[in-house]
């Protein structure tokens, strides 16, 4: 069994009791999870003293020390010989149906990009002046004489998603960024890595995991939100529509959120000539559809290719081969029943509409299984993948017929790979149109899963967004 929550030891004694919560995965068996039982008083118990610490301790810590105990953590996690780091990618399959290889492979992505010179990095893109987070800077914009400083919150309430393995540290780092406490409720769905996380910052820098919390609670128990929201300065949280729609409706007034939805990611290609630029291409394409298994806000649910049917169809000949490459390099997660049966319902309408002649190309592995499946078709408006390494591609004849198509999925287009080839006029031409489409991130293909912690994050400054600035100015304009 393994914890699904965490507290620093002299809060831990709000948790009344626990209870177990059962996964079970066709490969692994039944897995329990340790889940936190806290009362909303007790819940804000836990939140007041959380902030306190901030105000107390990481308020005085330079930013550049707790860069640097960061910086240690990843640094940790990317050894492969730590027992906590074990821990995570024994456990986090039980309950996910994730492959170990790919819950390793997300931890060696997220914490590459989260070591020390990349949170710095960000630092200088969203603060400006890192050290203005620990004391008065001078400020060119307030002219001679005047400066600035930048304040966090004093308790940062983050609401955790379960998509991608070893993804929620995240919220964590940015909000010891801007030297704030971080109390958060974990998803039922990956209750486990956070935990893990934390218990190894604790033992790096006891002081700095002193400040962090994780419980759980039932979605729907009012009380427990209010006892949460109430003691909250600002709030970061994950999860889709409907999530959203509650979690505003419980909010007090005035109470800051910086919320992460639903989001879609394309790729936009030139089918190439030459058959090993084909090849190149395919890899990429497949290495995108295949991390996370497809379920990150930046995997591609289509490839929108400038080609021909015939052209587009021995691209996704090509990208199945790859895709079959990878199903053995990064074992495919263990699907739902409920999620194999909609992946085997589409399928079969896709061999019925390739049996009448309609141009549809389906293609999926030798034996049958769930693992990929890559579909050439020409359909209309934009295609949705049902995920877990499901990839369409769509000829188009023209940049303006793909800028149509992406058109109207605007408020969920996220992430969009792009290589045209030769024309560096079209490509900036199309970089403009996806950049006022809403596009928040453009990569290359082959990118789509490996973003920098410079990337403004659903198009914001995530860190930045969290600092209130009190402005020294000593002349008039």
């Amino acid at each position: 069994m393994t914890e699904g929550w965490w507290l620093p030891a002299d809060l831990r004694h709000f948790v009344e009791d626990t209870r177990t919560r059962r996964y079970t995965t066709p490969e692994h068996g039944p897995f329990d999870v340790e889940m936190p039982h806290v009362s909303p008083t007790a819940l804000g118990e836990v939140a007041r003293g959380l902030r306190r610490r901030a105000e107390k301790g990481l308020r005085r810590r330079p930013i550049a020390e707790i860069v640097d105990r960061l910086d240690e953590a990843a640094g940790r996690w990317l050894d492969p010989s730590d027992r906590i780091r074990r821990a995570a990618i024994e456990s986090i399959p039980k309950i996910t149906g994730h492959s170990p290889e790919m819950v390793t492979l997300a931890i060696e992505l997220e914490q590459r990009s989260s070591r020390g010179d990349h949170l710095m990095a960000c630092l200088r893109s969203e603060i400006g002046d890192p050290e203005a987070l620990d004391r008065f800077r001078p400020a060119r914009h307030l002219g001679g004489g005047g400066e600035s400083r930048a304040v966090g919150p004093g308790l940062v309430g983050a609401v955790f998603s379960a998509n991608i393995p070893a993804l929620p540290h995240l919220t964590i780092m940015r909000a010891l960024l801007v030297k704030a406490s971080c109390l958060g409720r974990s998803s039922a769905g990956e209750p486990a890595f956070l935990p893990l996380y934390l218990r190894s910052l604790e033992e790096i820098d006891a002081e700095l995991a002193a400040a962090l919390g994780v419980l759980w609670w039932e979605r729907g128990d009012a009380a427990h939100w209010s006892g949460f929201l109430d003691e909250t300065d600002f709030v970061v949280a994950y999860g889709g529509s409907e999530a959203e729609r509650e979690l505003r409706g419980r909010m007090p007034a005035g109470l800051p959120l910086l919320y992460h939805g639903h989001r879609l990611g394309v790729a936009i290609v030139d089918v190439p000539e030459d058959g090993e630029a084909r090849d190149d291409l395919a890899a990429r394409l497949a290495y995108d559809a295949t991390v996370f298994d497809q379920h990150a806000c930046l995997s591609p649910h289509a490839v929108l290719a400038l080609g021909s049917f015939d052209a587009c169809a021995e691209l996704g000949e090509y990208v199945g081969r790859q895709m079959e490459k990878l199903r053995v390099e990064l074992p495919p997660r263990i699907l739902e029943p409920a999620r194999a049966a909609a992946l085997s319902q589409l399928r079969g309408v896709a061999e019925i509409s390739e049996a009448l002649g309609s141009p549809v190309r389906l293609l999926t592995p030798a034996d049958g299984s769930s693992a990929w499946t890559v579909l050439v078709e020409e359909v209309e408006g934009m295609p949705i993948s049902p995920l877990d390494r499901f990839l369409r591609i769509v000829p188009h004849e023209s940049l303006d017929a793909i800028v149509a198509r992406v058109r109207p999925a605007r408020k969920w287009l996220q992430n969009v790979a792009v290589e045209l080839g030769e024309g560096e006029d079209d490509a900036a031409t199309l970089r403009e149109d996806l950049a006022r489409l809403g596009a928040t991130r453009i990569c290359a293909p082959g990118q789509m899963a490996t973003p920098s912690m410079m990337w403004h994050h659903d198009g914001q400054a995530c860190v930045g967004a969290m600092v209130r600035w009190c402005d020294r100015e000593v002349a008039a304009p």
